[in-house]
């Protein structure tokens, strides 16, 4: 980790540059969000990691996508949710995918939009 690191995760401070991960910065601070969610850093991914959690969570896509869709498939055949999202400067995004009986509804009933912001003064 290096101190441009420190730009884009409010989680990591001076300390932890050089000295440890991203992930591991950050697990203590996601971990009290939520005391009912057990947060926890794997040393590495694999396909048989899915069927241990109730989510996987992707922030960053050092795969490519066909690595991220293989990953999402194997969570909606096992009946898990699948988060993908990332940030690149101002700009960000968010694919969530909780299998096809997942509903999201809106309270007023309007159709979801897209938009980009092109100035903010």
């Amino acid at each position: 980790m290096t101190v441009a690191d420190q730009g884009s995760n409010f989680y990591i401070s001076a300390n932890h540059v050089g000295a440890t991960t991203r992930a591991e910065a950050s697990i203590t601070q996601l971990a009290e969000l939520n005391s009912y969610v057990q947060v926890s850093v794997l040393p590495e991914f694999n396909d048989a990691c899915v069927n241990d959690f109730h989510v996987i969570v992707v922030t960053e896509n050092f795969w490519g996508t066909t690595r991220l869709a293989e990953i999402n498939a194997l969570t909606r055949a096992g009946g898990k949710g699948f988060i993908l999202s990332e940030t690149m400067g101002v700009s960000a995004y968010a694919f969530l995918d909780y299998g096809p009986d997942f509903t999201v509804t809106d309270k007023d009933g309007e159709p979801n939009r897209q938009f980009i912001i092109s100035s903010i003064e």
